[in-house]
């Protein structure tokens, strides 16, 4: 049974399965654009728990710490990479936080850690003060 019309039949489905899984990859993206994004959202998500308990440490003890180290109780890293955020006191209630995101975000608000270009950023802050 090796006829034309089976082969040319089995060479076109062929080439609608190649063509349906290029298609799937160009609108969803490779597996690995897709780990990258999950990790700069994470990133993201870090340096707001970071953001956040410096804004506690200033209201307890109505100072800025002096560095990273005074709020981390469990602070997280940036999975994968291991690599540091970076803390620095900019005056008595700014600071900045950075961090290395590996692609550019998609749209999102902006002043918010998930609007972000790729590569080393940072993000000028200002303790949020109890009502």
């Amino acid at each position: 049974m090796n006829r034309p019309s089976d082969r040319a039949l089995a060479i076109v489905v062929s080439v609608v399965v190649v063509a349906a899984i290029a298609i799937g990859v160009a609108l969803i993206g490779s597996p690995t654009e897709a780990r990258f994004r999950r990790l700069d959202q994470r990133k993201a998500q870090d340096l707001d728990f970071i953001e956040n308990a410096i804004n506690i440490y200033w209201r307890e003890h109505s100072k800025l710490p002096e560095s990273i180290d005074d709020v981390r109780l469990q602070l997280p890293y940036p999975p994968f990479t291991g690599e540091p955020y970076d803390y620095r006191v900019l005056g008595t209630t700014k600071y900045e936080l950075c961090a290395r995101f590996d692609r550019p975000s998609e749209q999102a608000p902006y002043g918010t850690f998930l609007a972000h270009s790729r590569g080393r950023q940072c993000f000028p802050r200002e303790v949020r003060k109890a009502p």
